[in-house]
């Protein structure tokens, strides 16, 4: 490592990848970060073949429903920047879907959400799923909806939903999202 910088580790176990940033190391406590702010890191877990394990999760990239091709871009900034959250507030195993971009798509194109979600956790042994979309709202305003799907209770954790001007702002909802679908986790996990 150099310096304060923050370097990802990837660690791959049992057919995915353990996330796992340096700061965040311990599965659960309160670490202090560069900037002096204290944070407990949660372990994310599931119950196991071999008792309680770390929970696979998979941020899907986020749907553009919109029919505007100008706002594909909000697509991975919005997924990467949930993804990046996670990273620094999470413990978890990251499963990575080759084909990821088409699970998006026949997700964002099924009127089936909740059972193609559990078909998907089913096949790939996923435990939790982090989906969105983006749609066109008012005039100039678009609508973005998270939802953190929960792949053994069958439903959702959460959903964050998010009302953005489509213009120059849309640069800062990323971070917004990805804070508030945190939040979503961090509480669910409290309960």
């Amino acid at each position: 490592m150099k310096g304060n910088k923050l370097y990802p580790m990837l660690l791959a176990v049992s057919g995915c990848v353990t996330w796992r940033a340096p700061q965040y190391a311990a599965y659960k406590g309160v670490h202090t970060l560069p900037d002096k702010q204290s944070v407990e890191t949660i372990a994310l877990k599931t119950a196991g073949k071999t008792g309680e394990e770390l929970a696979r999760v998979s941020v899907l990239p986020y749907s553009n429903l919109s029919k505007n091709k100008n706002f594909d871009y909000l697509s991975e900034s919005l997924s990467e920047a949930v993804d990046a959250a996670m990273a620094g507030r999470f413990e978890y195993r990251r499963a990575v879907l080759q084909d990821i971009k088409s699970v998006a798509m026949r997700l964002a194109a099924t009127d089936q959400r909740t059972a193609f979600l559990q078909e998907l956790c089913r096949e790939r042994s996923i435990d939790i799923v982090i989906a969105g979309f983006y749609k066109s709202a008012d005039k100039n305003q678009l609508e973005i909806r998270t939802e953190i799907f929960d792949c053994q209770k069958g439903n959702n954790l959460g959903e964050v939903n998010a009302l953005s001007r489509a213009d120059s702002s849309l640069f800062t909802v990323s971070e917004d999202i990805a804070a508030k679908t945190i939040k979503a986790i961090a509480e669910s996990q409290r309960r």
